[in-house]
C-alpha cells in the first residue's frame, strides 16, 4: 500500500515512522527545505509558514513529550529550547532511517480522490515542474498553525502603525525602542509580549478575558505536567463533581489571579490556561502593562472596552491564533464546522474511512501533543490495513457529535486511552500489577508517559519497561548528575496515601471504641 504524507512536522514524522512500522510504502511531501515543521526556526518564512523563535521553550517536559519508543537523551534539559527539541527530532529521524522517504521543496497543490486512488498534483519548488502521483491512502499532517487568523476590530485596517500577526514575529530587537501592543493572551501572544519587554519601549498586552497562568514547575520543583498527568489522579478526577475538580485546579495554580487583573469566570481548560514563567514578574515590575479587549482602531488611536485609549503605539502584533487550512484538498471531501474537523476520534472523517484518509494533529491540549499525534498515526495506519475493528457508522457519528466540541480542549489521558484501546496497546493495569508490581505502580502512580503504550499489543517494544523505570533519573540528570533515585516522587506520594489511609483507619477505630 502506497501512502502520501503531507507535511514533515512532528505529526508528519510520526506518520512516516508508523507507516514504516506497519510495512507501508510512504512518501512524505514537504515544501520547506528540511523536516521539523514549525520547530525549525526560519528568519524569513514564506506566507502561511509558521516558525517558532529561537528563544521558545517547550511547554511540556522532555519525558512527557517523548515518542513512545524513543526516550530523550538523559543529558537533554528538562524543558527543551527550540534548538534542542529540533535536535531530538533529528535523532529520531536518523535512528529510524526516515529521511530517505521525505521529498523537500515539494508542494502539494491539489489532492483529490478518483477511480479508487488518491491523485496528488505535486510541484517541485526548485524547478517549478509539476507532476501527478497516485496513492492508496493519504495522511494530512500539515498542522493547524498555518493560516493566520486576523481580528476584525473596526478600523484595524486603517491603523497608522505597523500591523502584523504573531506568525510574522521573529525577534524582539526588530522593535527596539518602539511601543508595542500585543493582542491575545494564549501561549504565543504571552511569550511574545514577555520577550518584547527586553527591547521595546513599552509593551501592552490586551486580552478579551482573563487567563489562568500556569508555570512549568510546581513549588516543589517538579514539572507541572509530571505532577498533573498521572493515571490514578485522572481516574479520581473523572468521578469528582465538576465543582470539586475546578476547586482543586485553582488551588493548584496557587496564584491570586484577581490581584493581577487576570481573574475570570470561565473554567480551567486547555483554552483558558497559559503557560508562562515570566509574565507575572513582568506585570509586577511594570515592564508589561495589561489592557482590556480592544474596542476599535481610529488611525493612530486604539480604544479599549474599559474606556481607556492609547495614542502612542508604533506596532500591533496579533496573537489571535490560526484557522484550519486544507485548501489543497478537494472542497467536498472534508467537513469542517466552526473551525472544527468532523472526524471520528478527531482523526478519521467517517465518509472517508473506506477511501483511507486520516487527519493528524487537528487537536489542542494542555499537555504534550507529540505522543497523541503518534497514537493517532498508529491508529490510522492500522485502520488503513484493516486491522482495527471500528464501530458502526451510526455509533461513530454519535461519538463525533459528543466530542467535536472538545476538539480544542482534549483531555490528554482520556484521549490517549481511547486511541490506544482501539489500537490494542492500552496496558491492563490490574494484570500489570500482578505480573510486574514495580512497573505497574509506576504506570498507575507515576507520570503518564507514552512508553507504557509500548508494553503490550501491536508495536510492543522490548525497551518500554526500562524506559519507564529510568524516566526519573533521565529527568533529573541534567541538573543533578549524581542524583540516585532512592525514593521517586510517585513513591513518596504513594507512602503519603498509605499513611493517610492508616490514620483514617485509626481514627475510625478510636471513634468506634468511643461509641461502643
Amino acid at each position: 500500500m502506497r501512502v502520501a504524507i503531507i507535511g514533515t512536522g512532528v505529526s508528519g514524522i510520526a506518520a512516516l515512522k508508523c507507516c514504516s512500522e506497519e510495512g507501508l510504502e510512504a512518501v512524505c511531501f514537504e515544501q520547506r527545505e528540511s523536516f521539523g515543521g514549525l520547530w525549525v526556526h526560519r528568519s524569513k518564512p514564506a506566507a502561511n509558514d509558521t516558525s517558532v523563535t529561537q528563544q521558545v521553550i517547550c511547554n511540556t517536559s522532555k519525558e512527557m513529550m517523548a515518542f513512545s519508543d524513543f526516550p530523550p537523551p538523559e543529558a537533554f534539559p528538562l524543558y527543551m529550547l527550540q534548538k534542542k527539541y529540533t535536535e531530538y527530532l533529528q535523532l529520531y529521524v536518523k535512528h529510524f532511517e526516515l529521511e530517505s522517504h521525505m521529498k523537500f521543496n515539494t508542494k502539494v497543490n491539489k489532492c483529490d480522490y478518483k477511480d479508487s486512488k488518491w491523485i496528488l498534483e505535486v510541484e517541485d519548488l526548485r524547478t517549478n515542474v509539476i507532476t501527478e502521483e497516485h496513492f492508496d491512502a493519504v495522511m494530512l499532517c500539515n498542522g493547524i498553525n498555518r493560516k493566520a487568523k486576523w481580528p476584525n476590530y473596526p478600523g484595524i485596517s486603517d491603523f497608522s502603525g505597523q500591523l502584523l500577526h504573531a506568525q510574522q514575529y521573529r525577534k524582539a530587537s526588530d522593535f527596539s525602542g518602539k511601543n508595542v501592543l500585543v493582542i491575545g493572551m494564549g501561549n504565543t501572544a504571552t511569550e511574545t509580549a514577555v520577550e518584547l519587554t527586553t527591547e521595546a519601549g513599552k509593551v501592552y498586552l490586551s486580552a478579551r478575558a482573563g487567563k489562568w497562568i500556569c508555570k512549568r514547575l510546581t513549588p516543589s520543583g517538579l514539572p507541572t505536567d509530571i505532577h498533573l498527568f498521572r493515571k490514578l489522579r485522572a481516574y479520581i478526577m473523572q468521578i469528582l463533581p465538576r465543582m470539586m475538580k475546578q476547586f482543586w485546579l485553582k488551588n493548584f495554580l496557587s496564584l491570586n489571579h484577581k490581584f493581577f487583573g487576570l481573574d475570570q469566570d470561565s473554567t480551567i481548560s486547555a483554552n483558558t490556561l497559559t503557560m508562562s514563567d515570566d509574565v507575572i514578574n513582568k506585570l509586577v515590575c511594570g515592564k508589561l502593562i495589561l489592557k482590556s479587549n480592544v474596542e476599535r482602531f481610529d488611525f493612530n488611536e486604539i480604544s479599549f472596552v474599559d474606556g481607556t485609549k492609547l495614542t502612542d503605539i508604533d506596532a500591533v502584533i496579533c496573537g489571535t491564533g490560526y484557522e484550519l487550512d486544507y485548501s489543497f484538498l478537494a472542497k467536498s471531501l472534508l467537513t469542517i464546522k466552526n473551525s472544527k474537523l468532523f472526524a471520528y476520534k478527531h482523526v478519521l472523517p467517517p465518509e472517508l474511512i473506506d477511501k483511507k484518509l486520516a487527519v493528524i494533529g487537528c487537536i489542542s491540549v494542555f499537555g504534550a501533543v507529540a505522543p497523541l499525534y503518534e497514537s493517532q498515526c498508529r491508529l490510522a495506519t492500522r485502520v488503513f490495513k484493516g486491522l482495527v475493528k471500528l464501530p458502526p457508522k451510526e455509533d461513530m457519528l454519535k461519538d463525533i457529535a459528543t466530542t467535536i466540541g472538545s476538539q480544542r480542549n482534549v483531555d490528554v489521558i482520556a484521549y490517549q486511552d481511547e486511541l490506544c484501546e482501539l489500537i490494542g496497546c492500552k496496558p491492563n493495569i490490574k494484570r500489570l500489577l500482578l505480573e510486574d508490581l514495580f512497573v505497574g505502580l509506576n504506570v498507575l502512580l507515576g507520570p503518564c508517559t507514552s512508553y507504557q503504550f509500548r508494553l503490550t499489543g501491536p508495536g510492543k517494544w522490548v525497551g518500554a519497561k526500562s524506559a519507564i523505570l529510568n524516566q526519573w533519573s533521565r529527568m533529573y540528570y541534567p541538573t543533578s548528575k549524581h542524583w540516585k533515585a532512592t525514593l521517586t516522587p510517585w513513591t513518596s506520594d504513594f507512602l503519603k496515601i498509605i499513611i493517610c489511609l492508616m490514620l483514617m483507619g485509626l481514627l475510625f477505630i478510636l471513634l468506634l471504641t468511643k461509641l461502643f
